[in-house]
């Protein structure tokens, strides 16, 4: 279930099959309660393949595209064309710039200015296979990101690299498939999902070097986002791999919580100031192909709402996922 959101970004994730879904009709508590309007202008970059219907501009041919929308949900702007798979948006640091993944020639990660401007390849197949899930470090002098590679059949590490891609290497030499990299706020250590036995993916954290591989779990968990505070890292459950679910964990492994309960929860993405997190989730808790959305919630899991409803569009595709928070320096 959770394979096909790389699927839709044009590359194979090798994830085992979690849940990748997001949200519409209901809250995270499954109430119907009317919630008080949110008023919040900073920006949240997103995944939406809803405006490739042809009278959007599309082809219909399933596309995706790069979105940005203020953190309520208003004032919705489309960067990319709907012609591609453009996919997993990642903010630079300083918030000038935006990274995502595209199906474009080359393929790989592309890079544009913050109001969808010079969009041009970053890093590609021609240096890389099948690049993705690129994050930058907090002083945005190196990315890590995913790819495959030649010594390993089918399984994707995780790369280190200067901004341009050069001076490449592998985070760790362990052959345990480790996936989607997150920055801790001062540098120094990267939180990771890696195979972990027959529990399959855990969270693992190491040093920036690779050194001082711990494993932080011990369920069945992946997708971590370190808080910016660097005391939590948010994640995704998939003991109930029909409705996985956010949780949270503090840095060193304790205080293991849920904060999500019902529907098919993926992508958390802590606010700037680290008191709400954006996520994905299904419209319809027991149907993995219904219509995604982006939702938010507070840092303790209440007052969670939809901030997308696309899935409520006539004639569009209907899905929104990948929210990434605008930096706030």
């Amino acid at each position: 279930m959770w394979m096909h959101r790389l699927a839709t970004s044009g590359t194979a994730r090798t994830c085992c099959a979690l849940a990748m879904g997001i949200a519409a009709a209901a809250c995270g508590d499954g109430s119907t309660t009317t919630k008080p309007p949110l008023v919040d202008e900073r920006i949240i970059a997103f995944t939406s393949d809803s405006d490739n219907a042809p009278q959007s501009g599309g082809d219909g041919t399933g596309g995706s595209s790069i979105f940005v929308m203020h953190a309520d949900g208003t004032h919705k702007s489309r960067l990319t064309s709907p012609h591609f798979l453009d996919a997993n948006p990642s903010w630079s640091p300083d918030g000038s710039s935006i990274t995502f993944e595209s199906s474009r020639t080359p393929a790989g990660i592309w890079i544009m200015n913050a109001d969808g401007s010079n969009q041009r390849p970053l890093l590609t197949d021609a240096a890389f296979e099948s690049p993705t899930e690129l994050r930058w470090s907090p002083d945005g002098h190196v990315v890590a990101f995913n790819a495959y590679v030649n010594d390993i059949s089918n399984v994707r590490v995780i790369v280190i690299a200067n901004t341009d891609g050069t001076h490449a290497h592998r985070l760790t030499t362990n052959a345990t498939g480790e996936q989607w990299p997150s920055w801790s706020p001062d540098g120094s250590h990267i939180a990771y999902m890696a195979i972990a036995g027959p529990i399959g993916y855990s969270i693992f954290v190491s040093s920036a070097n690779g050194s001082a591989q711990q494993q932080l779990t011990f369920a069945a968990d992946g997708y971590p986002a370190w808080s910016p505070d660097g005391a939590q890292i948010a994640f995704v459950n998939f003991d109930d791999s029909f409705h996985p679910q956010i949780f949270v964990v503090k840095a060193d492994g304790s205080d293991r919580r849920a904060l999500s309960t019902g529907g098919i929860n993926a992508d958390p993405a802590w606010s700037p100031d680290g008191q709400q997190l954006a996520f994905d989730r299904n419209a319809n808790d027991s149907v993995s192909s219904s219509p995604r959305e982006i939702f938010r919630m507070n840092a303790d899991g209440s007052d969670a709402r939809a901030i997308t409803s696309f899935g409520s569009v006539p004639g569009a595709f209907g899905s929104a996922w990948a929210p990434a928070w605008k930096p706030t320096p």
